[in-house]
């Protein structure tokens, strides 16, 4: 915080304007703080006179309860999340508009070897880390619980530790399973199976199918053999994309220089971050659920993306 105060101080005194923006993440140890590092530092560097700055938060929940605050400017979001609040009737949301979709984030439940459980509903009477209370995560988590009639408060012991806690201890035996939305390959699940034998549990089943027609942003994910140390199959995961979004009073002109400086420097920001890897322009606009903000369809129709 004292750098950043030093560094707006010294660009006040050097008589250049500079607009400072802040785009809601998650927790340090999941995908959307990295993500949204990459897209300040590809938009700082193609717009001098902006500052897009990065904040650490619980999640999805939480950023679009921060857009409707005007604590933030930019919000990184799942996209279920994004669709059942912006669309729910009791929400005091103001409309929200997509600039860009991103990578895909499959839901993971990895499991101590030794907890005994070879599929979801074997979560009974474990000690099950749900993720964080106002996390995408959890919204996920609970959508599937549903899927297949499992009641958090009742089947089995539900906790809300942080993501960056759940591996150690998982490690330590404090926990039989936890629940991570993250990036096929993602260092959290190295990391906890480096440590202990871990199965990773499949959501393949029949219970999904209604879920899936439902909710079109969900869809399924295979994570390759080996991936992860000690799993040794393929397995079936489902998943959801996470989209840039902003408040629709947002100035078009502002939402059309972020999302041009992306497009424009698009294989930089691919190579920013491994999950980005994977991302191509012509599925960034797959899945959008609700409208395009103005100043990013500007940007699209500029670079061909739009008819």
């Amino acid at each position: 915080m004292r750098k950043l105060c030093c560094l707006l101080l010294c660009l006040l005194g050097s008589g250049l304007a500079q607009e400072l923006h802040v785009i809601g993440t998650g927790s340090v140890v999941g995908l959307y703080y990295p993500v949204g590092g990459a897209v300040s530092f590809i938009v700082n560097n193609a717009e001098p006179d902006l500052i897009l700055t990065v904040k650490v938060t619980a999640g999805s929940v939480t950023n679009l309860e921060a857009l409707q605050r005007g604590d933030i400017s930019f919000a990184l979001v799942q996209s279920d999340v994004l669709l059942e609040m912006s669309s729910s009737e009791s929400s005091d949301l103001p409309e929200v508009q997509a600039l860009m979709g991103l990578h895909a984030e499959p839901l993971h439940l990895v499991c101590r070897k030794d907890a005994g459980v070879k599929e979801l509903r074997d979560i009974a009477n474990k000690r099950v880390n749900v993720g964080d209370e106002g996390s995408g995560v959890l919204e996920t988590v609970r959508a599937v619980l549903s899927a297949y009639r499992l009641d958090e408060t009742k089947d089995f012991s539900a906790l809300h530790y942080s993501p960056r806690d759940a591996p150690t201890l998982l490690a330590q035996g404090e926990l039989d399973c936890f629940f991570f939305t993250v990036r096929i390959g993602g260092a959290a699940i190295h990391a906890t199976a480096s440590l202990i034998d871990i199965d990773l549990i499949a959501f393949d089943g029949p219970e999904l199918m209604g879920l899936m027609r439902e909710n079109p942003y969900y869809s399924f994910v295979t994570v390759p053999a080996n991936t992860y140390e000690g799993v040794n199959q393929s397995v079936t995961l489902v998943g959801v994309k996470a989209f840039l979004v902003v408040s629709s009073g947002l100035p078009d002109d502002l939402a059309y220089r972020v999302v041009k400086a992306l497009l424009d420097s698009f294989e930089t920001l691919k190579q920013t971050y491994p999950v980005l890897e994977t991302v191509e322009k012509e599925t960034l606009l797959d899945g959008l659920g609700i409208s395009l903000h103005p100043g990013a369809e500007r940007a699209y129709r500029e670079a061909g993306l739009l008819p």
